[in-house]
């Protein structure tokens, strides 16, 4: 079994992704302070990863 899963790991390409869900975040009103941290986290991820972040707001 172990064995099994560690060919599996080695062949089958896996992709991630991150969602964080604001619903008090308005898309249209948005602080650039508060746009900071998504900013920097979705870099970290991005170029360490090469994991995508996604964040979702209010309209």
């Amino acid at each position: 079994m172990i064995k099994l899963l560690n060919v599996v790991k080695n062949e089958i390409p896996v992709e991630y992704e991150i969602f964080i869900v604001q619903h008090g975040l308005s898309k249209a009103n948005a602080p650039t302070d508060i746009l900071t941290l998504p900013g920097v986290t979705e870099t970290y991820t991005k170029e360490f990863a090469d994991i995508n972040l996604n964040v979702i707001a209010s309209a």
